[in-house]
């Protein structure tokens, strides 16, 4: 299970350091694709590997066909020996990565994002924190 928030830099070649906690879980291989709300999502292969043969089973409606084509246009990378991946330049730009950018550890994956999305993302949920308590609650965790 992947956790926690890691602040790190990207260099001009677009390579990011993978904190050693992710990158042990995420294994050698890891798959990288377009998040949904300007995110990079990246899985470790089995898990992705997963993901894309429940989606090859399913029906062809409108939704799973853009689900299909975000997780098939997936990029598999391996971190270097000092535990840097590089993100293509499409993803890059996807997720209007500058050099400052955010890790954060999701359970089953771990998510790229730009610090300033990443502190925009944050502050809408502080604003909301009333109706996430109340959820919360519902399921039975206690804050």
């Amino acid at each position: 299970m992947f956790s926690g928030e890691h602040n790190v830099t990207m260099d001009d070649k677009g390579r990011v350091f993978v904190p050693a906690r992710f990158r042990d879980d995420l294994g050698p291989n890891l798959m990288m694709w377009r998040g949904m709300d300007g995110q990079i999502m990246m899985y470790p292969k089995p898990t992705w590997q997963k993901m894309a043969d429940a989606l090859s089973q399913q029906a062809t409606s409108q939704h799973v066909r853009e689900v299909r084509w975000m997780v098939f246009s997936a990029t598999e990378e391996e971190p270097d020996r000092q535990g840097r991946i590089v993100i293509p330049q499409s993803l890059r730009k996807h997720a209007e990565l500058g050099s400052d950018i955010v890790v954060v550890g999701l359970d089953d994956h771990v998510e790229v994002w730009s610090e300033a999305r990443w502190e925009a993302l944050t502050a809408r949920f502080l604003t909301s924190a009333g109706d996430i308590a109340d959820v919360l609650a519902e399921l039975g965790v206690k804050l």
